[in-house]
């Protein structure tokens, strides 16, 4: 059944995490229990690709957020391993 307002099933709506998380599509497939072929088929689907996309930008912005709130204590660690005599 489909989301409301959206044109994807809810078992698509479950995979779109697969590929984000996964090192293959077959790997993702598996983990999302379908087929490699309905994945990449999926991939294809322009309301699939758009829900995907945007999780996947999603899931990149906070990557950076992350790195950002980390980067001054790495930066400190860095600079005191190289001033290390």
């Amino acid at each position: 059944m489909a989301a409301s307002g959206s044109k994807i099933t809810r078992k698509q709506e479950e995979a779109i995490a697969a590929p984000l998380t996964q090192r293959s599509v077959e790997e993702a497939a598996r983990v999302a229990k379908v087929g490699v072929r309905t994945l990449y088929r999926w991939l294809k689907e322009p309301a699939f690709d758009a829900a995907y996309r945007k999780a996947r930008r999603d899931s990149f912005g906070q990557t950076i957020a992350r790195l950002q709130q980390g980067s001054p204590a790495a930066a400190a660690l860095l600079l005191k391993i190289v001033v290390d005599a």
